[in-house]
C-alpha cells in the first residue's frame, strides 16, 4: 500500500491529451463548408437565370414574328421544348426570388419584414409600385380568363404572375436592408455574390423590358381574335392600358430599381 500521492504514468497523460487533440482535429475536419456550398449553388442559380432568360428572349422574338405572345405561341417555337423552357426558367426564377428573401435575414442590422412594411407604407413611391403591379396582374387575370385551357399556358401566365408577387416583396425588403454590411460578418465572396445577384436580375428586368416595347411596337396580341368582342373599343383601350401601359411600366420600375440598388445601398429607393 501507498501512501500520499499516488504515481501517475505520465505517458498515459500524453496518450490521453494527444487523443484529445485528435479527437478535436477530426471534428474540424468533418465539418462541413455549408457557406461555400450553399454559394456554389446559388451561383449555378444564377447562371441558369441568365441563360434561361436568352432563351426565353429567342422565343419571345419568335413568337413575336406570328404576332402572338409566348402564351399563344406555338410549344415548339424557336427550339425544341422551348415552352416547357420557359416554364422552367419561371419556376427558378420564383424559388431564387424566395431564396434572397429568406436568406436576406442573416444581413447584420436586418430590420425585419414587418419593420419593413410599417417604413414603407407611409411612402407614396412604395404604393405606386403596389398600384403597378395590380395594374399588371390585371393584365394577367384578363389574359387567363381568356387563354386556351390548356396546362402549360396557364401555368405560364401564374408563373409571371407569382414572380411579379414575389419580386415587390424582394424589392421591398432590399430597400431597407444594407447588402454592404455583409463584409462585417461574412467572407468576401458573400458580398460580391450579393452584388452579382442584382446585376443578373437587373439584366433579366432589362430584357423584360426590352420585350415589352418589342411587343408595343409589333402590336403583338395576348388573346386569339376570335375571343375578343367584336366592335369593343373598350376591351381594345382596356387591354392597351393594362399590357402596353401597366406591364412596361411595372417592369421599367422594378428594372430601375435594381439598377439604384447595385449603386447606392446605404439609401431608401422605394
Amino acid at each position: 500500500m501507498t501512501t500520499g500521492k499516488e504515481l501517475v504514468d505520465p505517458t498515459l497523460n500524453e496518450s490521453s491529451n494527444g487523443y484529445l487533440r485528435f479527437g478535436v482535429a477530426k471534428r474540424h475536419k468533418r465539418k462541413v463548408p455549408w457557406v461555400r456550398i450553399m454559394a456554389v449553388f446559388f451561383s449555378l442559380l444564377l447562371c441558369w437565370q441568365l441563360a434561361g432568360t436568352c432563351l426565353y428572349f429567342v422565343r419571345c422574338l419568335e413568337c413575336f414574328g406570328e404576332k402572338t405572345s409566348t402564351f399563344l405561341c406555338e410549344r415548339n417555337a424557336a427550339f425544341p421544348h422551348s415552352e416547357e423552357f420557359e416554364l422552367t426558367w419561371l419556376v427558378s426564377q420564383s424559388i431564387l426570388v424566395v431564396i434572397i428573401i429568406v436568406a436576406l435575414q442573416k444581413v447584420p442590422a436586418f430590420l425585419g419584414y414587418r419593420a419593413i412594411f410599417h417604413q414603407l407604407k407611409l411612402r407614396p413611391s412604395f404604393w405606386t409600385l403596389v398600384l403597378l403591379l395590380a395594374i399588371a396582374l390585371a393584365r394577367y387575370g384578363m389574359v387567363l380568363v381568356m387563354a386556351p385551357k390548356s396546362l402549360l399556358p396557364l401555368s405560364i401566365i401564374i408563373g409571371f404572375a407569382l414572380c411579379y408577387i414575389l419580386t415587390v416583396v424582394l424589392a421591398c425588403v432590399l430597400n431597407c436592408t444594407q447588402l454592404n454590411l455583409l463584409k462585417r460578418q461574412y467572407p468576401k465572396y458573400v458580398f460580391v455574390l450579393s452584388k452579382l445577384t442584382l446585376l443578373v436580375l437587373f439584366l433579366v428586368h432589362v430584357a423584360n423590358f426590352v420585350i415589352s416595347l418589342i411587343a408595343f411596337s409589333l402590336s403583338v396580341h395576348d388573346v386569339h381574335d376570335a375571343l375578343i368582342p367584336a366592335n369593343s373599343s373598350e376591351f381594345k383601350v382596356v387591354h392597351t392600358l393594362l399590357s402596353d401601359f401597366g406591364v412596361s411600366s411595372f417592369r421599367f420600375k422594378i428594372m430601375s430599381f435594381f439598377w439604384c440598388k447595385m449603386i447606392v445601398d446605404h439609401k431608401s429607393i422605394l
